[in-house]
């Protein structure tokens, strides 16, 4: 068991029991203060209303005494003491009816006590006697104070009749009831005052043993929590105490100390933890003679300087990028390493390019990184330097710039080579009609009947002189005029397939002077920015294509908004569109059948774009790809270099325009947009094309 599940039990039984102690005693002082409550104020209403009894009988009787009064002055002749001595006697009996009042109030309250008493709910030392017997006290009296109504009555029909009788009777047998009736409401009285000091008697003790109880169960609790504790803590002091010798032990260089192990606790991780720690220090504890070889032979040069400025050590590397001896920089100067004017000031942490003094006053450019070396009070004791020799670093930024020139030439050079791979491919495919063409006519020539004409004028030459004789009557002669009218349609045939076939070859011919002629128009310099339409442009990358297109069945569908003419390089775009149709053609080879090329001509929501779009049928392009189909070298072709996208998204961005693409995926074809400025002026930054024009639909043809 861990320690802190020690803990954690110890204060959970700590908790536990004193939560059931708690809970005992709250419910002892609940139940002492209920049923002293309950006991208390039962008694001390016994006690109150027995002495509101006791005056109300006292006035009673002044009543009476009064009524005694108010009947000799009958006696005299005051006719008003009849209505007084009613008045009277209604005062007499409201002090009856109090007494009646008065004692159901004890009744009720005794009932409930001995209610409580046979429920048990109170103390045991509480159940007296005199609680038992009080609700027979109430009955005697409540009997005596029924008896005492017909006294009462008896006496007011005396004193109406005769005041002296009535004198001689109260005086008599109802002073004997009520001297009688006094005696057994004090004594009711003395009794309610004796119950409730019983139960203030009984509270005080019950308290007592309450709080005796309390303290009991609670120095049980501590005890046994005290003693858990104290065998804890002895466990684990005698433990500290083999770890406070382990590590003063370590402290004097003793390695091999171990300490012992499998407690599964924090003490027990703490031992495990400092075996590991004197292995890793037996094994990694190293000579200073060892750290010495090891700043030596770092390949950095490193430089060590004190406070004061001077040099205190050098390493290896260090004399070698500064071609010197062994420890010829020691007590040397800091500022003797650089040029007059150079120094670098110390400081706590430093990087930065400076010039170093080699040998020989050679300047050697290094990248210098310093860091303070600070003892306990957080006061520097040395600094230590890097430098890091940038001569190679430069060459490799010469040479990187170098490439970096080679490859945009590389890249302009591929450019005009695709660009005139295309038209050479082209003409390529018109000279191939041409030769056809030019085979066909000398075929047609070689197969022609016309040496059967010259055959035709030597017979008639050599029958000139008969011509007539020779027609009519000679069989050759006969049949000559039918054979140069069927020679004369045939060679009239004959030039009508030459004629045909001439003005094909003229045409074919007249094409590639067209190719030759745009690529001609396209040859000068990129970065001149020229006023031109849209439409055209992207007609003549089609032209330029035609041949291709048409030989591999691919449908061209042109959708093209209304725009004005707009300033750009024409090279660099035609260049971008050329390479848009080509990849377009390409991904539709792998389409058997359908085969559906789409340009668009459209402006953005706002007027100020322009886009032109590039969309196909074909393979399409993994959703992974569309995020490095623009990068340089990525390509998914078998033959292609990974340039033509690349260089296409750089020119547009030089435009100031992008180049985008959109794809479903695999088979769903592709569509890529170029966004450039929609600019009527040449200045970038100048009017935007604004279109006034009623709108119209996007004019789609197929070819």
């Amino acid at each position: 068991m861990s320690i802190r599940q020690r803990i954690l039990c110890a204060l959970g039984s700590l908790l536990l029991v004193g939560s059931l102690v708690s809970w005992l005693a709250v419910r002892m002082i609940q139940d002492m203060e209920s049923s002293i409550s309950f006991l208390s104020s039962n008694s001390a209403v016994q006690a109150g209303t027995a002495a509101k009894m006791v005056t109300t009988l006292a006035r009673l009787e002044n009543q009476l005494g009064a009524m005694l009064s108010t009947s000799k002055r009958l006696g005299e002749g005051d006719e008003q003491g009849h209505s007084y001595l009613d008045q009277q006697w209604a005062g007499a009996l409201t002090e009856y009816q109090s007494l009646q009042t008065y004692l159901s109030n004890c009744a009720t309250a005794a009932r409930a006590t001995s209610s409580s008493v046979g429920r048990g709910e109170s103390f045991g030392g509480m159940r007296d006697a005199g609680t038992v017997e009080s609700p027979r006290h109430l009955g005697e009296l409540d009997r005596q104070l029924a008896n005492f109504r017909p006294h009462l009555e008896t006496f007011y029909t005396k004193v109406k009749g005769s005041p002296s009788e009535a004198r001689i009777y109260l005086e008599g047998e109802l002073d004997l009831v009520l001297a009688e009736l006094s005696r057994s409401f004090n004594l009711y009285l003395s009794q309610a005052e004796g119950d409730l000091a019983v139960a203030a008697i009984e509270a005080r003790a019950q308290a007592g043993r309450t709080v005796t109880s309390i303290i009991l169960l609670w120095c049980l609790a501590a005890s046994c929590v005290a003693g858990l504790t104290w065998w804890s803590v002895r466990s684990l002091v005698a433990r500290l105490a083999v770890i406070r010798e382990a590590v003063a032990s370590l402290g004097q260089g003793g390695l091999g100390i171990r300490l012992p192990t499998g407690e599964k606790d924090e003490l027990g991780e703490i031992a495990d933890a400092f075996n590991r720690m004197c292995e890793d220090l037996h094994r990694t504890t190293l000579s200073r003679d060892y750290v010495e070889a090891i700043l030596q032979n770092t390949p950095l040069p490193l430089i060590v300087v004190s406070p004061s400025g001077f040099i205190r050590s050098a390493n290896r590397a260090c004399e070698r990028l500064l071609n010197i001896g062994p420890n010829e920089l020691d007590s040397l100067a800091w500022t003797a390493l650089f040029p007059s004017g150079g120094s670098l000031p110390l400081a706590a942490v430093l990087s930065k390019d400076v010039v170093l003094r080699a040998h020989g006053n050679v300047l050697i450019p290094v990248s210098l990184s310093m860091s303070a070396v600070r003892d306990e009070d957080d006061q520097p004791v040395d600094w230590i330097c890097l430098a890091e020799d940038l001569r190679e670093r430069k060459k490799t930024d010469e040479a990187m710039r170098e490439l970096q020139a080679s490859l945009v030439e590389s890249s302009r050079k591929a450019g005009m080579s695709e660009i005139a791979t295309g038209v050479l491919h082209n003409i390529g495919n018109v000279l191939n009609s041409v030769n056809v063409s030019a085979n066909l006519l000398l075929d047609q020539l070689r197969a022609s009947r016309a040496s059967s004409f010259t055959k035709a004028a030597e017979l008639l030459r050599s029958n000139l002189d008969q011509i007539g004789h020779f027609i009519t009557h000679d069989p050759k002669g006969q049949k000559l005029p039918k054979f140069l009218i069927g020679l004369s349609e045939q060679l009239n045939r004959e030039q009508k397939a030459w004629s045909d076939e001439l003005d094909q070859l003229l045409r074919n011919i007249e094409h590639i002077k067209q190719v030759v002629a745009v690529q001609q128009s396209y040859a000068k310099l990129s970065g001149v920015m020229e006023r031109l339409s849209v439409e055209t442009l992207l007609e003549d990358a089609l032209r330029l294509s035609s041949a291709s297109l048409a030989r591999h069945q691919i449908e061209v569908v042109r959708a093209y908004d209304p725009v004005p003419e707009v300033f750009l390089d024409r090279h660099k775009t035609l260049q971008i569109i050329i390479n848009l149709v080509n990849n377009a053609k390409q991904a539709l080879l792998k389409r058997p059948l359908d085969r559906r090329l789409t340009l668009r001509i459209q402006k953005s929501l706002d007027g100020t774009k322009l886009r032109i779009q590039v969309a196909d049928n074909g393979e399409g392009i993994e959703a992974q790809n569309q995020l490095r189909i623009f990068q340089h070298g990525f390509t998914t072709k078998s033959t292609g270099h990974g340039f033509g996208l690349h260089s296409g998204a750089n020119s547009a961005k030089e435009m100031g325009g992008a180049l985008s693409v959109s794809s479903l995926g695999i088979d769903c074809g592709a569509e890529f947009t170029l966004e450039l400025p929609l600019n009527v002026t040449q200045s970038g930054g100048g009017t935007h094309a604004q279109d006034d024009s009623p709108p119209e639909h996007a004019r789609e043809t197929a070819a």
